[in-house]
């Protein structure tokens, strides 16, 4: 073989109950030898709704003779670091615990302790907006980023109705006047 550490990232399994994803990761680490597991204690049938199950991810990573990483559900620092020390895993992922929520890295990392202000929202959302136009051009970005601002907004604490007009502006320009709009505005 290459030598090369294979992770091989799992969903508890299809349908709710049916833990295959469990005996897959077991039989991968001791038959095929891979590095890792990376398992998300929910199953595809749930997607990313309803608690994921710790106690199966604990019993699998007491099981594996390899290291295994917890991902699912990962939202806020203090429950991370429960979800941690709880399951015995050797790392967690984070995934969309941080959209909208880029923070969520530093205050796991104990680099910050505070909720990020009304502006630096704003902020990070003008920059994710820049990033998109510069990949994709507006036409692309304006359409693309309608699934990102609810993320930021509900952080913000407004409205649907302000949720709606990104959702309905057609173009980057009337997004970032909607975002200008909210810089002047007092908190929802």
């Amino acid at each position: 073989g290459s030598g090369l550490p294979v992770v091989v990232k799992l969903r508890a399994g299809r349908r709710i109950g049916q833990n295959e994803g469990y005996d897959l990761a077991l039989r991968l680490a001791d038959e095929a030898g891979v590095a890792g597991i990376s398992f998300h204690p929910r199953s595809a049938q749930v997607q990313h709704k309803g608690r994921p199950d710790y106690e199966l991810a604990a019993a699998l990573a007491a099981e594996l003779p390899v290291p295994m990483i917890l991902s699912g559900g990962m939202n806020d620092a203090e429950h991370i670091e429960r979800v941690f020390a709880d399951t015995g895993v050797a790392a967690i992922m984070l995934a969309r615990g941080c959209l909208g929520n880029p923070w969520l890295f530093e205050q796991t990392l104990g680099r910050r302790d505070s909720e990020p202000s009304r502006e630096e929202i704003l902020d990070e959302l003008d920059w994710v907006v820049d990033r998109c136009v510069e990949h994709l051009g507006e036409q692309r970005a304006a359409r693309y980023l309608r699934k990102f601002y609810p993320w930021y907004l509900d952080r913000l604490g407004e409205s649907h109705a302000i949720q709606d007009a990104f959702q309905r502006a057609e173009s980057i320009g009337e997004q970032r006047g909607i975002a200008t709009r909210l810089r002047s505005l007092q908190p929802a």
